[in-house]
């Protein structure tokens, strides 16, 4: 890669009449989870889906850290927001020192938080909402449909942070647990914190 195709139509007597090309530039591999990410709801109550459950037993399979290596045991990468989204960071929560480090694909979609469909603006800017095409991502559960990326941001304490991408609308979060301390990862009750999962992509170097 990147790798050039071309469609040529041509009439009954062998001319031209219509060409389609494109640029086939990065593949990417999304690490599969248990179930689809859907829930059921029952008269007894909310029921876990499998991938929730494998996130409660198997934390750390959700981290930065392990998804980094899961993607570089393949010969792959994490991708940089850049190869996702053209969506500008505008998640200031804790101030615009948070999106420092956020390089999205250009143009800059001009929609709040969200992509702008547009050829070469990264996957989501090129193929939308990403969970419309059943590869075990969430909609209705953000942390399920996020992925880690491998930009990050240093404004808080000094401590790298990397950022996620959403694959519905291509917005970005600064992730603010540090990809440092997996020991984080599981809070006072012993559940793990959402903010140290996300699903592991992959794209080729």
């Amino acid at each position: 890669l990147p790798q050039k195709f071309e469609l040529v139509g041509k009439d009954r007597d062998g001319y031209e009449v219509v060409k389609y090309g494109f640029e086939l530039k990065q593949w990417f591999v999304i690490r599969q989870m248990p179930g689809t990410g859907r829930h059921s709801i029952k008269s007894s109550g909310y029921k876990p889906s499998l991938t929730e459950k494998d996130r409660d037993k198997n934390p750390e399979r959700y981290s930065h850290t392990n998804s980094q290596a899961w993607c570089e045991s393949l010969g792959y990468r994490l991708p940089h927001i850049r190869d996702l989204t053209n969506a500008k960071c505008t998640f200031t929560i804790f101030g615009p020192e948070v999106c420092k480090g956020a390089v999205s694909a250009t143009p800059i979609s001009p929609a709040f938080q969200a992509y702008q469909r547009r050829i070469g603006a990264g996957m989501t800017g090129e193929w939308g909402d990403l969970t419309l095409y059943r590869i075990g991502l969430d909609y209705f559960y953000t942390s399920k449909a996020e992925v880690w990326t491998d930009d990050t941001h240093t404004p808080i304490y000094n401590n790298p942070h990397p950022f996620t991408v959403w694959l519905v609308k291509g917005s970005i979060t600064p992730n603010m647990t540090s990809i440092w301390s997996s020991s984080r990862c599981i809070m006072n009750d012993g559940y793990p914190n959402s903010f140290c999962q996300a699903a592991a992509l992959c794209v080729t170097p």
